[in-house]
């Protein structure tokens, strides 16, 4: 029986990138990294026993330069299984009883989650990802520790929900719709709203091209909460060692 190989990638000079997936994962959506230049019906081919054949069934994704290529149904053509069911389940039942929500609304408890929203938010992203994870500034261990904290109050630290959050919004959004400014050897992307949403993180390709830095809006339009209290931090003496991309190392990386 014919398979799609782990390498895929459109027969063109205006597709460089080759996006590789390990074919013993649940994956059904190979992405192809495509120009704005390029035609909707571009011919693209798969290797099925090392012999490139043509692929019919793509197209590209709404107002993005991505195209998929599809594989099979991961909803409708899956061999489902007592796991799969309870995941549906669980899943399904969240979003039919948020159907409940606006028979017990208050104004109280709206501002409150307001207010939650923004501070566990900005702890996400400053400490989890800025601070811990890229490492891109340092705090005193009991202010970060304090930060930490906070983002602990968003419960993303089980494994199943951690990945949830992973796929949602900045690694799924931001890999489709926006705009390119750095040349990266990937599908990321700025996308204004999602930077809203997510305190600044939705300025994908600037993060990628430089992920050591601390500001992820590197333009002054390029609205960034987060490096807002960062910025602050550094002028109290709080954070130190703020690390930003040079001017050298923006030449280096420009598209243009």
């Amino acid at each position: 029986m014919a398979y799609l190989s782990t390498t895929l990638k459109a027969v063109s000079p205006f597709s460089p990138f080759v996006k590789k997936h390990n074919p013993n994962t649940h994956t059904q959506l190979f992405y192809i990294q495509t120009r704005r230049s390029v035609i909707h019906k571009e011919q693209m081919f798969v290797a099925v026993h090392g012999v490139p054949v043509p692929v019919e069934s793509s197209w590209r994704l709404p107002l993005s330069d991505v195209v998929v290529v599809r594989k099979k149904s991961a909803f409708l053509e899956r061999s489902w299984n007592s796991r799969d069911v309870r995941k549906l389940v669980r899943v399904v039942g969240v979003h039919l009883l948020s159907l409940l929500a606006p028979f017990h609304f208050n104004w109280s408890a709206f501002k409150l989650c307001l207010w939650l929203s923004v501070i566990i938010g900005i702890c996400i992203t400053l400490s989890y990802h800025r601070n811990l994870s890229h490492r891109s500034f340092n705090l005193p261990k009991w202010l970060e520790y304090l930060f930490a904290y906070g983002g602990v109050l968003a419960f993303q630290g089980v494994a199943t929900v951690a990945r949830l959050h992973a796929t949602f919004l900045v690694n799924s959004v931001c890999h489709i719709w926006g705009t390119r400014a750095w040349n990266t050897p990937d599908f990321s992307k700025n996308n204004w709203w999602v930077a809203i949403l997510t305190l600044g993180d939705g300025w994908h390709n600037n993060h990628h091209a430089f992920q050591f830095s601390a500001r992820h809006g590197l333009e002054w339009w390029q609205l960034d909460v987060t490096w807002c209290l960062i910025r602050f931090l550094e002028a109290t003496g709080l954070a130190t060692n703020v690390k930003l991309p040079t001017e050298a190392q923006k030449k280096r990386m420009a598209l243009i």
